[in-house]
């Protein structure tokens, strides 16, 4: 073999080593980058914020209101959380639901439609012009608020005695988004009892 030869071989059995070195740097870095991605979905889990969520009736004279409840909301935890921007939204007891009567509601009115037992009160607390959610709050690790809800109104085509037999006894159902500085937002879906009879 010529010393042209051996230089080659040399050349190419280094660029191999080479190659073989930069596949394998590449493959523990992608090691390390999804290792991170998943330890930082572990804890984004594990850091979910926690709440206690109660539904009361308010107060009137010796009686409770049968149209007017408290909704409370308080922040318990994880520890480490501190200051948590929170916008509780009110969500249907069936989502996406359909138009399905012909001639009945138009799908704009069965979407706009809060389809539960209480809406947040329009203007009240920021509650929005369709009674679905809030102004954002901001707790801090304790903190509580309560928030002022009414009996949702049936839709037209409902019968109202029939609306409220139907919604007696059923969950409020939440969506919590919530907000952290420095990490990713979290949106916590609760079911908060009531009590109205």
């Amino acid at each position: 073999m010529t010393p042209e030869t051996w230089s080659a071989l040399i050349a190419g059995l280094a660029l191999a080593g080479t190659g073989g070195a930069w596949r394998t740097a590449y493959l523990a870095k992608q090691a390390t980058v999804d290792l991170t991605r998943i330890e930082a979905r572990r804890w984004h889990a594990d850091m979910t914020p926690q709440f206690e969520i109660t539904c009361v009736p308010l107060p009137m004279g010796d009686q409770v209101s049968e149209d007017r409840a408290e909704l409370r909301i308080r922040f318990v935890g994880p520890p480490g959380l501190t200051k948590l921007t929170v916008t509780p939204t009110i969500r249907d007891d069936w989502p996406d639901r359909k138009s399905i009567l012909e001639g009945g509601p138009t799908q704009e009115e069965v979407t706009s439609q809060i389809w539960g037992p209480y809406r947040f009160i329009h203007g009240v607390d920021g509650g929005s012009e369709d009674s679905r959610t809030v102004t954002p709050i901001t707790l801090l690790p304790g903190d509580g608020r309560p928030l002022s809800v009414e009996r949702t109104s049936p839709p037209r085509w409902a019968d109202s005695a029939g609306w409220r037999q139907r919604y007696n006894g059923t969950p409020v159902r939440l969506a919590l988004h919530c907000v952290h500085e420095g990490d990713e937002p979290w949106t916590v879906y609760k079911e908060v009892p009531t009590v109205h009879q």
